[in-house]
């Protein structure tokens, strides 16, 4: 038989371990928190930054797929990766998303499709984040990729002015905004910039070889 007086020591022992668990899970949430938040405000854009998750090469198999090979430069818990493809006006044109566990299933190395990638300019990775304690969400961009010219690959926060962000065509213009190489398609029929723009002809652009233009 239990007497009161040990009762009443027992509810207070359970009640001081809930209390205890209660500090332990909070005090686990807050880590998870603080972390993430650590990581998400790292500078991408400094000197000297490697990012963890790398784009190596992007080839354009055809005008819905497209081919990337990612390096992983730092092993990572991140749920999985985002990759968007912008237009030359900066526009999305679409995202594709996949697990870490797949990605590493596939060496690295996928192949995705996306509706109209004819006008594709850049491409970007980000993470997406892996915690228990809050909604997964997609973190800052790490690395982009240029289709421009010849594929030559434009780091995270070397563009600065305009001429880093040379790709050889005449009939786009080269911006650099907010760190990223952007190109939009010249389209007004404009005399000595080179250019004949679709719909221009030699009457009201003399770039233009008496032809319509591209």
């Amino acid at each position: 038989m239990i007497k009161r007086g040990n009762k009443r020591g027992l509810s207070r022992v359970a009640k001081n371990v809930t209390i205890y668990l209660l500090i332990v899970i909070i005090a686990g949430a807050l880590f998870f928190l603080i972390k993430e938040m650590i990581a998400e405000s790292q500078d991408f854009h400094g000197q000297g930054y490697i990012p963890t998750l790398e784009i190596v090469q992007v080839k354009k198999v055809s005008n819905s797929a497209v081919t990337v090979t990612v390096k992983e430069n730092f092993k990572n818990d991140f749920y999985g990766v985002v990759f968007t493809v912008y237009d030359y006006e900066n526009s999305e044109i679409g995202q594709y998303n996949l697990t870490m566990n797949q990605l590493r299933g596939r060496n690295f190395e996928i192949q995705f499709f996306l509706l109209n990638l004819s006008n594709a300019e850049r491409l970007t990775i980000a993470p997406i984040s892996n915690s228990i304690f809050v909604k997964q969400y997609t973190m800052s961009v790490q690395d982009e990729w240029i289709f421009s010219g010849d594929n030559d690959k434009v780091e995270m926060g070397k563009c600065v002015i305009y001429s880093q962000c040379e790709d050889n065509n005449k009939c786009t213009t080269n911006t650099c905004s907010g760190g990223f190489c952007v190109y939009p398609k010249i389209t007004i029929c404009k005399n000595g910039d080179e250019c004949c723009p679709g719909g221009c002809t030699v009457t009201n652009d003399n770039n233009c070889d008496g032809s319509e233009g591209n």
